[in-house]
């Protein structure tokens, strides 16, 4: 019986050839359709594409190539999207993500650490771009080392921080004076605890509050108020009065002093009778303002007048 020759056949006898006569460990075989796209229409039956087979007219996944060792495919291998590309060098940018800015600022410790900074302030530029001041970057170990730009070192022998500050008569900061082996030294003698100092020339001074400043902070809008001020110096200050037609100084604040009755009756044009009206401090009021001397209250509080008749 003579074989049918049918198109698959002819397919089937160019493909089984291709496969005999390529080498399979190129990443891209000849027979492979670069193309390719899972779900789409396919005219091969049988064709492979990477994962790909051509089945019944479309590209379908599942399935090795026989013969074919896919570990030999030197295709790259695909980036996740949300990962952060491979260290190319430069600038680290690690901490940074372009789309919201900068989310992951460095530590303090790592901040000095970047910048080898072991002890005293640093000011400079984080990882973000951003300045910053870091008051102090640690201390040094020995008792007797002195920091120097930012580094601990030790002094001439005798010689140490608190020493030398006090041989430059310093009280706070960073102070320049000469030790005993005749070098410059840069020592920090420390900060001001004082109540209210602050380091000005290596001196810790206090700043006296202003007469404004001490009321502010006594919580006083008017009035003589003793006590003591941000020095601890005990001070007696005139607060001012007060400016309102009808306020007066209570306890150091200015209070409006409510009218008395007769005054809001007045006030209201109420010579009789009940009335209620804010009163001159803005709080509602009901007053009796009396009754009439004659005659009788009418309703806008008024008193009516009687007219006597005339003998005709």
């Amino acid at each position: 019986m003579t074989p049918r020759i049918t198109p698959q056949l002819i397919v089937s006898l160019f493909v089984a050839t291709l496969m005999l006569g390529c080498n399979l460990s190129d990443p891209q075989p000849p027979f492979m359709h670069t193309g390719a796209v899972a779900g789409g229409t396919c005219d091969v039956e049988g064709e492979r594409s990477g994962t790909l087979t051509c089945q019944g007219g479309v590209w379908q996944t599942g399935g090795s190539m026989p013969g074919l060792d896919m570990a030999t495919d030197q295709s790259p291998p695909a980036r996740d999207q949300g990962a952060p590309p491979a260290d190319q060098g430069g600038v680290d940018m690690s901490g940074v993500d372009m789309m919201q800015g900068c989310q992951s600022a460095e530590t303090d410790s790592e901040f000095c650490a970047r910048y080898s900074v072991v002890c005293g302030s640093l000011t400079a530029r984080d990882a973000c771009d951003a300045s910053r001041v870091i008051a102090s970057c640690g201390t040094c170990e020995n008792p007797a080392d002195v920091c120097d730009q930012g580094q601990c070192f030790t002094p001439c022998e005798g010689d140490s921080a608190a020493t030398l500050c006090a041989q430059a008569a310093a009280q706070c900061g960073l102070t320049q004076v000469m030790d005993s082996c005749g070098n410059m030294q840069s020592v920090n003698c420390g900060a001001c605890m004082g109540a209210g100092e602050s380091c000005q020339d290596s001196t810790c001074l206090c700043t006296a509050q202003t007469d404004a400043e001490f009321c502010a902070a006594q919580g006083a809008s008017c009035g003589v108020v003793s006590a003591q001020d941000n020095c601890g110096i005990a001070r007696e200050v005139n607060c001012g009065g007060c400016s309102g037609a009808d306020e007066a100084c209570v306890g150091s604040a200015c209070e409006c002093v409510a009218e008395d009755d007769p005054t809001f009756c007045a006030r209201n044009g109420a010579a009789c009778g009940d009335i209620s009206q804010p009163d001159n401090c803005g709080a509602m009021r009901s007053v009796s303002c009396g009754s009439c001397p004659s005659g009788m209250c009418l309703g806008d509080n008024t008193c009516s007048v009687c007219t006597a008749e005339s003998d005709a």
